[in-house]
């Protein structure tokens, strides 16, 4: 007969099981940790001099520093779309820093769906200048509410846009229209590359990219998805095939 202490178990028993997932666990948290403490670090490295080139081309173009030859116009808005568009990267990055540690606070509040894809075409309008893109939207014959936290929500339509710019081709073609069912959803369609079926759920992990020759973070699809849950709602493909473009999806609770 063997005598031992009470709670002593074989090797292999669910102990050494339980201390192997704790330990992984703590791994994981010390990982996600450095992570934030990165992100963090690089947001504001770069935050300074991306704030003072933005001050000085607004010096620029309103007249300071003296009326700016007209072979000046386009370069100085090809680099101020070009800033506006490192500015979004960098907003990326901080929000990563965000849900790497797991703070993702939500403001919830009845949503005009109209408005919202009014507001983000509004906002690509830049950008599709210097991607001789179309945006166009395609408004409901009435309102639709829904229920999602505002700032979120255009983000995730930012994100859906760029994505569609950046992948579209030669001459980018973005259509956002509102689905007034139950749930009512928001629509990005586009006329790009499009993503075969077994990369449908890959592309919402975290820092994929479909094409690395294609500027971007890989994380602003993932963050859409995030940020619709932290909503209670949820972003997908409804559709998608190389060489036929995509369309994505953004459900939000109904406020009906």
């Amino acid at each position: 007969m063997i005598v031992g202490a009470p709670d002593q178990k074989p090797p292999g028993s669910a102990g050494d099981g339980e201390r192997v997932d704790a330990g992984l666990y703590a791994q994981a948290q010390a990982e996600s940790r450095a992570m934030s403490s990165f992100l963090n670090l690089i947001v504001h490295d770069l935050r300074a001099p991306l704030t003072v080139l933005s001050g000085y081309l607004d010096l620029l173009r309103d007249g300071t520093f003296g009326e700016a030859p007209d072979g000046w116009r386009g370069p100085l808005r090809l680099i101020a779309g070009k800033l506006q568009e490192t500015n979004r990267l960098v907003d990326d990055l901080l929000l990563a820093a965000r849900l790497e540690s797991g703070a993702v606070p939500a403001s919830i509040e009845t949503l005009n769906l109209t408005d919202v894809i009014a507001r983000a075409a509004t906002r690509g309008e830049a950008r599709a200048r210097l991607t001789v893109a179309t945006i166009e939207t395609a408004p409901p014959p009435s309102a639709v509410m829904a229920r999602g936290d505002v700032f979120h929500v255009d983000r995730i339509v930012d994100n859906l846009i760029n994505n569609a710019l950046n992948y579209g081709g030669a001459t980018p073609w973005v259509r956002l229209s509102v689905d007034p069912g139950d749930p009512p959803a928001i629509r990005v369609e586009d006329h790009g590359v499009g993503i075969s079926a077994t990369l449908h759920q890959r592309i919402f992990d975290r820092f994929f990219r479909v094409d690395n020759n294609v500027p971007g973070t890989g994380f602003g699809l993932h963050v859409g998805r995030v940020l619709a849950e932290a909503c209670g709602g949820s972003l997908s493909i409804e559709r998608s095939a190389p060489g036929e473009g995509s369309v994505f999806r953004l459900e939000l609770p109904s406020a009906a």
